[in-house]
């Protein structure tokens, strides 16, 4: 059943979605209509239920891409939410005059553009352009020619931004956490190497290291693996850096391990090795692996945490380390926190 249908201000068509509100009864209303002789009602947001404390009258909304926006007469605001599940929407940002809004009493209308989005304050008699360019929670940046991926913590997703003209940011495509099987729950990290992308998941139960290939569409990633922490072997709880050499894949984590892949087929990705901190080399040399972040070039991989090792990788399955470089040592007085 619908609860507030009553003086309806805004409607909006999307796909299998509709979006409605209503005035009196200060709600957002998501319905699935993918069966159009039942509509069923996936979410009501009402004014003051939980996080959502503008929606004091709304009026004509907006949407794009994944971005419902909601202007509040009222509450001389828009709210902006996350439509991306549409049973679990959720509050992305409220614009108003307390977070540098000043010209929004009395919000009465949003239109939306390719790269921008346009708000009528009836009282303000103003007309505010807010470029519709957003990231949450930006943790890590890998770029590819023209096109960016950035991991949004808060939001789980990786954003595809078009950079070619930096005065005109555009947002291409969102992979977004539980959609077509992206493990993107909590995401902080990005590498790149050749045609694959590669993105640690830190938030999940468990945690999760994913391979794109962007070789055909740069905008629109294919997923091609997911691997999960264990935990055990593989111990990727907290997966803090990844780099590529030739066939391997090399991810480091903070429970202290540096965790070794064979991705000769990257849509097959097949354990070598799992090394501990703590754990001893062939030579009997002691792997030091605290929240390590990675550097490699051909065979050698250059581990960093409150020392730097540097590790022959050339038999994945067996490193051995070469020499350190710690704090107090050699020279070196400036080693402590490189991470």
């Amino acid at each position: 059943g619908f609860n507030y249908v009553g003086n309806v201000q805004s409607i909006i068509v999307d796909g299998d979605f509709l979006y409605f509100n209503s005035g009196d009864e200060d709600a957002v209303t998501i319905a699935d209509i993918s069966n159009t002789s039942s509509p069923t009602r996936l979410a009501e947001l009402v004014q003051g239920d939980g996080t959502f404390t503008a929606l004091d009258n709304p009026r004509w909304m907006g949407l794009r891409g994944s971005g419902l926006y909601v202007p509040s007469k009222d509450s001389d605001s828009v709210t902006v939410i996350d439509v991306s599940e549409p049973s679990f929407p959720s509050l992305v940002e409220v614009l108003n005059s307390a977070s540098g809004f000043d010209f929004l009493e009395e919000a009465f209308s949003v239109a939306v553009g390719d790269a921008n989005i346009f708000i009528a304050g009836r009282e303000s008699e103003a007309l505010t352009v807010v470029e519709t360019f957003s990231l949450r929670d930006p943790r890590h940046i890998v770029v590819s020619g023209d096109i960016a991926y950035v991991a949004d913590l808060t939001r789980d997703r990786v954003s595809v931004l078009d950079i070619s003209d930096p005065e005109n940011i555009e947002i291409l495509n969102e992979l977004i956490h539980g959609v077509d099987g992206n493990e993107l729950d909590g995401v902080t990290r990005l590498s790149l190497h050749d045609d694959l992308l590669i993105a640690l998941d830190s938030g999940g139960n468990p945690d999760a290291v994913s391979i794109y290939d962007i070789s055909a569409n740069p905008i629109s990633p294919e997923l091609l693996a997911v691997r999960y922490d264990s935990g055990s072997t593989p111990n990727m709880t907290i997966p803090i850096d990844s780099v590529i050499s030739g066939d391997h894949l090399y991810i480091s984590s903070v429970e202290d391990h540096l965790t070794i892949f064979d991705i000769s087929d990257p849509s097959s990705p097949q354990l070598v090795n799992d090394v501990g901190s703590g754990t001893t080399d062939a030579n009997g040399n002691i792997f030091r692996l605290s929240n390590p972040t990675l550097a490699i070039e051909g065979d050698i991989i250059c581990v960093s945490s409150s020392r730097i090792q540097i590790i022959d990788v050339k038999d994945p399955s067996n490193p051995v380390i070469l020499s350190e470089i710690e704090d107090g040592l050699n020279g070196f007085n400036r080693v402590e926190s490189t991470g």
